[in-house]
């Protein structure tokens, strides 16, 4: 979402050590009037580590990332404009986009917020105008855009463009005792005024149900089960359901996954 520039003026070190045998070196970037531009933590004079800092040549706080001991981005990341106005915020996990990412304007209001998975746009997505969303989106790694619905003012319906409603990946992996582990996550569309529901069947080959799991989850953006069963689990069934209080209507999808396995 936002990308900084870094120029390189002058650069001051001073070591400090982590430990006995693993040098690190505090790195300092002025602008070349000799105001403090940069502060980062290097390990074996290459890697960034900890949290870095950024500042403006007024003094003021420009960015702060921090990185975990590999050099990857890890945790939130914060960037604010010369005037101390927030501009927003990305969520990294090894280096990547995961979680919320927050925009404001250049008045400090907020302006978007969006969700990434494994560093792509997916789920929910709201634009904001006078503190108020204008528009809401839902992207899934199939389809891309989804979803689409534009507000008034007031909070009305404009315009209602919406398809489908959830998506889901699964990973699975074999466990000791003839078990499989099956990790769902489902990304669940959130519009406004809306209440969630999400119901999922476990069948066997026969067509016999294994388990069952009814969710209320409504304001929840990302949901994950963890399931385990042995062979004989064939098909799940997902369902979601919402209901539009701003509409009085219900919307539903539905989504079976079959899984082939040897007898």
């Amino acid at each position: 979402m936002i990308k900084r520039i870094i120029y390189f003026m002058f650069i001051v070190t001073f070591f400090s050590c982590r430990n006995e045998n693993v040098p690190v070196k505090i790195k300092k970037i002025y602008y070349p009037t000799g105001e403090i531009k940069e502060i980062d933590k290097i390990l074996n004079d290459s890697i960034l580590i900890d949290t870095s800092y950024g500042y403006y040549k007024n003094g003021r706080i420009m960015f702060m990332e921090v990185f975990d001991s590999l050099g990857r981005l890890s945790g939130t990341a914060q960037y604010f404009g010369d005037n101390g106005n927030h501009w927003g915020s990305d969520n990294y996990v090894k280096g990547i986009k995961q979680g919320e990412s927050i925009q404001y304007d250049s008045l400090g209001n907020l302006w978007f917020t969006q969700f990434y998975q494994d560093g792509q746009i997916a789920g929910d997505y709201y634009i904001y105008k006078n503190k108020k969303v204008i528009k809401y989106k839902f992207f899934d790694f199939v389809h891309g855009l989804a979803t689409k619905i534009e507000y008034d003012s007031n909070g009305n319906i404009i315009k209602n463009d919406r398809n489908r409603i959830f998506f889901d990946t699964m990973q699975v992996v074999t466990i000791p005792g003839g078990f499989n582990l099956y990790k769902i996550s489902i990304l669940q569309s959130n519009p406004l005024h809306t209440a969630n529901k999400l119901i999922a069947n476990y069948y066997d080959k026969a067509g016999k149900l294994i388990d069952h799991d009814s969710l209320t989850t409504t304001g929840i953006h990302l949901i994950e089960l963890q399931k385990k069963f042995k062979i004989n689990f064939y098909k799940m069934v997902l369902t979601d359901t919402q209901y539009d209080s701003t509409l009085k209507k219900t919307y539903t999808g539905s989504y079976p996954i079959t899984f082939a396995y040897e007898q």
